[in-house]
């Protein structure tokens, strides 16, 4: 009997306590913002050694290197608010633009250099909508309403 009465007293103690009537899903958000250098249309210069991308987000600046013929690209500056991922393929490069909870790049200046020859420069200013898609309380997911922006990849 004794083992039993801290189980019938927290029995109690709950139907005492509000219930949670909130199920939250773990489902992650995606990056805020897309960013694609070279597409199917427009795949890369399979005669670039490298592209390199430098990123401005409101003011953090990120530098993604990319080998072509790897996989995974290297980034520095992934020390600020926004963080960055990126994979190149054979046809692109995708970097994904990940941001907390409410907060999201105003402005993204891009540069994309192959083989350190410049070949884009241009400035992405994104609106944004927010999306609870793990439920109602359970945090929101900003993303882009124009989630991927398409470069040119040479």
């Amino acid at each position: 009997m004794r083992r039993a009465l801290p189980f019938i007293a927290l029995s109690m103690l709950s139907a005492l306590l509000p219930s949670c009537t909130n199920t939250c899903t773990l489902v992650g958000c995606g990056p805020a913002v897309t960013l694609l250098v070279g597409s199917e249309d427009a795949p890369l210069d399979p005669s670039v050694a490298q592209y390199q991308v430098d990123l401005d987000l409101d003011g953090q600046a990120v530098v993604v290197t990319c080998i072509t013929g790897q996989t995974q690209c290297d980034i520095e500056g992934n020390d600020g608010p926004f963080w960055v991922e990126a994979l190149s393929y054979p046809d692109r490069l995708e970097i994904g633009i990940n941001s907390g909870e409410e907060l999201a790049p105003h402005l993204i200046e891009v540069y994309v250099l192959a083989d350190d020859t410049q070949i884009h420069e241009g400035g992405i200013s994104p609106t944004y909508s927010d999306e609870e898609i793990n439920g109602e309380g359970c945090g929101v997911c900003r993303t882009a309403d124009d989630g991927t922006f398409v470069l040119p990849g040479s």
